[in-house]
């Protein structure tokens, strides 16, 4: 039986190759990247991108609060139901004292 191995050296080159053309491809991914940054190619996708963290952000916040039971603005203001004087009103607190 006779051992048919590849050779070494095409191998190497094989590798060398594949990681030579991998590496150019990310240094021209690089430069275009770069250049279209400069030139404001860019703005309306980071734009996009910004909003779609926000608007993220702001729903992740909202599930938190209602969770904790919380509607909007009580995070800021800490308004909680009560009868007054008044009647059937709404108290108002802000660090503790009635608004």
């Amino acid at each position: 039986m006779s051992d048919t191995k590849m050779p070494v050296a095409s191998m190497d080159a094989t590798t060398t190759y594949s990681l030579l053309t991998s590496l150019l491809i990310a240094l021209a991914l690089t430069a275009g990247g770069y250049f279209a940054y400069q030139q404001g190619y860019l703005d309306p996708l980071i734009e996009k991108v910004g909003v779609f963290v926000f608007k993220a952000k702001a729903v992740a916040e909202a599930k938190e609060m209602q969770a904790k039971g919380m509607t909007a603005g009580e995070d800021f203001v800490g308004c909680k139901s009560s009868t007054s004087s008044m009647g059937n009103a709404r108290g108002c607190w802000l660090w503790g004292v009635q608004c």
